[in-house]
């Protein structure tokens, strides 16, 4: 590969963006190092080409074939030389030929869920929070149209599943609670896949809810509809309410009473549903302890009206007398 190499460069009397690409498929570093210290202008680094192989089409740079290959070792030399961490490309999808998958190196190391890359791509500038490239579909006059969602690489990443590449990007900076155009954050959309891995990354690293009871709800009640009969699958949505119930403390009561209404009214699956309702109940009765002290102040200076027959005359909200009523 050396020889063939160095008698195209003398031939040609120039670098070319090909003979890097080609040094990249054969994983030769010692190419790429010859290479690049006899380019007469960087620039060449971040020239794109077309790729066509058996598994893979599309248009890359040096750096981003490289990330897409898994080359860790020439992805940190290309970077090291002036390589841009953020160069745009695009390749085919394979299932849908008409489709272009707009790219950059980020995007790449996100679709092979690979940490190390992407912790080397963010060190060196890569834009950990930016929104995913766009998607292109191309159309018989030669135009497009941008089908972008607005995701972060955060909301690509937990969409996926992608736990390790969700990890990574938390770890390096990402936004637990940006919103995409459809206003959903990644912890939404955690939720609504039911992953509990990811969901507690999120919280971990500041992932939270908006105190919006209507759209706290609607999260819940996808998680609930999920067809899940294992009994892991069922430890797994309790766990998750419990995270969920327990991610705002001042509006976990209020949320909770207004979901047990709802669920009771729900039977589908009564038995998940029982299960889950018990967790419920059991975050609600065990509140903070300032919330603990109130509530008892409450209770002390109110006194006989928290028998049963008292209390549904009391000018109270209705899940306001329920929170009070409960023993804890």
């Amino acid at each position: 590969m050396l020889k063939q190499v160095k008698e195209s460069i003398n031939h040609q009397k120039t670098v070319k963006i090909k003979h890097l690409i080609d040094a990249v498929d054969n994983d030769d570093l010692e190419t790429i190092r010859i290479l690049i210290s006899r380019m007469r202008n960087k620039c060449i680094l971040n020239r794109a080409c077309i790729v066509v192989g058996e598994r893979i089409r599309g248009r890359f740079t040096p750096l981003s074939y490289a990330v897409k290959k898994r080359k860790l070792r020439i992805v940190s030399l290309l970077l090291e030389t002036g390589a841009d961490v953020n160069c745009k490309g695009w390749f085919i999808n394979r299932e849908d030929p008409f489709r272009r998958l707009s790219h950059n190196p980020l995007f790449l190391a996100l679709v092979n869920n690979d940490p190390r890359m992407i912790k080397v791509l963010a060190e060196n500038g890569a834009h950990v929070n930016d929104r995913i490239p766009r998607i292109l579909v191309e159309e018989e006059e030669g135009g497009s149209i941008d089908y972008s969602s607005g995701d972060s690489f955060l909301h690509w990443a937990v969409r996926s599943g992608k736990s390790a590449a969700v990890m990574a990007l938390l770890e390096c900076g990402a936004n637990p609670n940006s919103r995409n155009r459809s206003n959903t954050s990644p912890v939404h959309i955690a939720c609504e896949i039911c992953n509990l891995r990811i969901m507690k990354e999120l919280v971990r690293f500041g992932g939270h809810f908006e105190p919006d009871i209507t759209s706290w709800i609607h999260l819940i009640e996808c998680l609930l509809d999920r067809d899940v009969t294992r009994a892991r699958g069922v430890s797994e949505k309790k766990e998750l309410i419990l995270l969920l119930l327990s991610t705002n403390y001042s509006h976990k009561n209020a949320f909770g009473l207004e979901l047990l209404e709802r669920m009771e009214r729900n039977t589908e699956n009564p038995k998940v549903h029982h299960s889950c309702v018990k967790v419920i109940k059991q975050v609600i009765s065990n509140p903070s302890p300032l919330a603990q002290i109130c509530r008892a102040t409450i209770r002390k200076s109110v006194g006989e009206s928290f028998k049963p027959g008292v209390m549904s005359s009391l000018p109270l909200p209705t899940s306001l007398k329920k929170y009070l009523s409960m023993d804890f």
